[in-house]
């Protein structure tokens, strides 16, 4: 059985939004074709390409600097849901939210002393290059 072609349906190159997914350069849900898409001004891209742009534009969109906060809401967040990756490294305690942003964009919290900070970051981001990021606050 021959391997399918994946490809995404986007907008254009600043989306964080997939417009649809082709398979074998054809959407099984519209059966509109790689070249109906083209002829009305879409972009398509290979699989890896699109999902790649997208995320290059989510951190664009999403990833800002970090703010400080109040300690108020520091607890707010913590005890709102469950946390994911609650760590303590090197005097900072970070935790995420639990619930999604967007992708696997969610909002990050620290402490360090006695500031609070909040930042959108990725689950994926590194404690270390957080700490590096707060230690030019």
């Amino acid at each position: 059985m021959p391997l399918s072609v994946r490809e995404l349906v986007l907008k254009n190159k600043t989306t964080t939004t997939v417009c649809a997914l082709l398979i074998n350069g054809a959407s099984i849900y519209t059966k509109k074709t790689k070249q109906d898409f083209l002829d009305e001004g879409y972009l398509v891209l290979p699989y890896d390409d699109g999902s790649k742009l997208i995320s290059h534009n989510e951190d664009i969109k999403y990833l800002k600097e970090w703010s400080e906060i109040t300690e108020s809401k520091w607890w707010d967040a913590l005890e709102m849901l469950p946390p994911m990756k609650h760590s303590h490294i090197d005097g900072h305690e970070f935790f995420f939210c639990s619930e999604a942003y967007t992708s696997n964009i969610h909002s990050c919290y620290c402490a360090v002393g006695d500031k609070y900070y909040t930042a959108m970051r990725r689950t994926t981001t590194s404690y270390e290059v957080m700490v590096d990021e707060l230690g030019a606050i």
